[in-house]
């Protein structure tokens, strides 16, 4: 039985998975120094760790709403081939091992549209949506958006 392990985080009332091999670590959520011209779901650009990254507003890419940045939101930096980038989510909760027969694909809806779904992990009585962060970043424009737009 083949099984892959992902960082549960909740935003809204749902829950969300991405693969634990793309999550670089879980920090405590900063104040975004804001910068012009970026879309609304980049709530602006944080330093983690020395290095500067767009801040994704996971509320806003998942539901059109925006969330209310406080202490005990969480951001998830993910590791993409065009760099670093942090998910804003209402909470971490846990790293879990799901095993590949509980993922589903759907194609209905918002699985046509979201590319970024890769699939529904179905684990009685929860529905875990599996998020690839790759496919994330390149549907929301990738992070070219952001050229000459960070500080030097």
């Amino acid at each position: 039985m083949l099984v892959n392990q992902y960082v549960i985080f909740q935003t809204g009332n749902e829950e969300y998975g991405l693969p634990v091999h793309s999550v670089l670590s879980i920090e405590k959520t900063k104040e975004p120094s804001i910068m012009p011209g970026m879309p609304a779901f980049v709530r602006g650009i944080v330093e983690v760790r020395g290095e500067l990254l767009p801040a994704l507003d996971m509320g806003l890419v998942l539901y059109d709403k925006e969330s209310s940045l406080d202490a005990s939101q969480k951001m998830i930096v993910v590791q993409t081939s065009e760099g670093p980038a942090g998910c804003i989510v209402d909470e971490a909760k846990e790293i879990l091992d799901i095993p590949e027969e509980s993922v589903k694909t759907i194609s209905i809806g918002t699985f046509q549209t979201s590319s970024y779904f890769s699939g529904v992990a179905s684990l009685p009585p929860r529905l875990i949506t599996l998020i690839d962060p790759e496919k994330l970043v390149v549907s929301l424009g990738g992070l070219e958006m952001l050229n000459g737009k960070l500080p030097s």
